[in-house]
């Protein structure tokens, strides 16, 4: 229990109100007077009721809370009041049960601290941040709305209510930030038609040219097995080339031996031709001898006919050396006939040597060229060879070069399927995105970027506005 002392002493410095365990006002200090507008004859015996507003006054919790007080609890808090002028003043008051020794309570002394200005400026803060939060509700429900509408692909809405001076840069920059968007996906559009354009044309130019290289790669391993054959073909001409080249040289150094030996046999012929005719001159040289012998035969014959007896045997001598020369003359003509004949036979024989001497030299003359040229014939022949050979060489890495090539086209016709196939989904993509007419949509675009600045920006960000919005607990009564 407070003593009268401790009381003087509270009530020199607060508001000090001393009242009934029913409510009744017994008394009141000059502080509290003069917060309230009221004489203390004008609250003395009235009930605490006249300085409660009426809808608190009436209210359950301020019954219950005098059914407190007047069992004993003590109850403290900030609490509405009303003066005599009907102004709302807020009090921070203290409710202190005074009781007897037996424990009932037989006064209550209460205390009020006048923090009116401090709950209105408190007030003023939450009708504030009552404000804000409303501005922030309104906010993102346009947002909400709007982005909403975004998310299934219309790029034509945007915000037009102005929003709160704070907030009206976000709506802006929502708007500039769709009108991008916008102009974006429409040159997405436009870009992704094109392309799609350039992708059909290089598809279709993939499979022509997939097609194309098939066929050349079919024909280049025809061209290429007929080139093998080709080359065998020379290979083989150039082999028969070579042997016949063989050939024809021995043929050459055969008919070269043959014109030597023809030459010899001329050379022969002529000396055996020569001879006969020496031996003609022998012959003749004997048939002379033989014919002067006949007539030494003759004349001594005669000269032996002269001589008579004496003589008879000189005359048998002469008539065998006439018979002798006779035979001998005889012997001689028979002789050159022959060697006449010989000699014509000789002289023919030396003709037609002479005959196959020019055509032998003549088939040595062909024979050399023909060599030659088969020479010629080999050499181009393995040259050809070399060549086809060489050539079919660069077939075959053709062909494998090809069929590379091939195998790539079919893969880039792949990809450029692929490519096409996805293209498609990204153009139906894009088709999903309502951008509205594009011309006006651009022009509407131009103007809003072109927009001249926005406003200050707001001190109070969204999220400390939506936290300051929450409200005190504080109990009127």
């Amino acid at each position: 229990m407070l003593k009268i002392a401790e009381m003087a002493a509270i009530g020199r410095v607060q508001s000090l109100v001393h009242l009934s365990p029913d409510g009744t006002i017994l008394d009141a200090n000059q502080k509290f007077l003069d917060l309230v507008g009221y004489d203390l004859s004008e609250l003395k015996g009235q009930p605490h009721q006249i300085l409660v507003p009426d809808a608190v006054a009436q209210s359950e919790a301020y019954a219950e809370t005098w059914r407190d007080i007047a069992k004993g609890v003590f109850r403290t808090g900030v609490y509405k009041r009303r003066t005599k002028s009907g102004a709302e003043m807020y009090f921070h008051t203290r409710f202190i049960p005074v009781k007897d020794r037996a424990g009932h309570v037989i006064k209550i002394l209460k205390t009020a601290v006048d923090v009116t200005q401090k709950e209105q400026d408190m007030l003023a803060d939450r009708r504030e941040r009552a404000e804000n939060l409303q501005q922030i509700n309104h906010v993102v429900e346009a947002l909400n709305i709007e982005l909403e509408a975004l998310s299934s692909g219309d790029l034509t809405a945007k915000i037009s209510d102005p929003f709160a001076p704070d907030y009206e840069e976000l709506r802006l920059n929502y708007n500039r930030a769709v009108a991008t968007l916008q102009e974006t996906m429409i040159t997405v559009r436009k870009n992704s038609k094109s392309i799609q354009c350039g992708s059909n044309e290089i598809l279709q130019g993939a499979e022509d040219l997939s097609r194309r290289t098939e066929g050349q790669a079919a024909t280049l391993e025809e061209t290429n097995a007929a080139l093998q054959e080709l080359s065998e073909s020379v290979r083989t001409t150039a082999e028969g080339a070579e042997q016949a080249k063989c050939a024809v040289v021995e043929a050459k150094q055969t008919a070269e031996t043959g014109g030597a030996e023809a030459k010899a046999a001329i050379a022969s012929m002529g000396e055996i031709e020569q001879s006969s005719a020496q031996i003609a001159q022998i012959i003749s040289v004997i048939g002379d001898i033989a014919f002067q012998t006949n007539l030494l035969a003759l004349n001594a014959g005669v000269e032996a006919a002269r001589a008579g007896e004496a003589g008879r045997g000189f005359a048998v001598v002469a008539a065998e050396v006439r018979a002798l020369a006779q035979r001998s003359s005889e012997a001689a003509k028979e002789i050159n006939t022959f060697i006449d004949n010989s000699t014509e036979q000789v002289k023919h024989g030396v003709g037609l040597v002479n005959q196959g001497g020019l055509s032998l030299a003549k088939i040595v003359e062909s024979v050399t060229k023909s060599a030659d040229l088969v020479s010629d014939i080999a050499g181009i022949s393995m040259t050809q060879a070399n060549g086809v050979r060489a050539l079919s060489t660069s077939m075959n890495q053709l062909d494998r070069v090809t069929q590379q090539n091939a195998a790539m086209v079919e893969e880039t016709t792949a990809a450029s399927q692929n490519m096409h196939e996805e293209l498609e989904g990204f153009v139906k993509l894009v088709a999903r995105f309502d951008v509205g007419s594009e011309d006006v949509t651009q022009q509407n675009t131009g103007t809003l970027l072109n927009f001249a600045g926005p406003p200050a920006r707001s001190s109070m960000p969204i999220a400390a506005a939506a936290s300051a919005a929450s409200k005190a607990q504080w109990e009127d009564f």
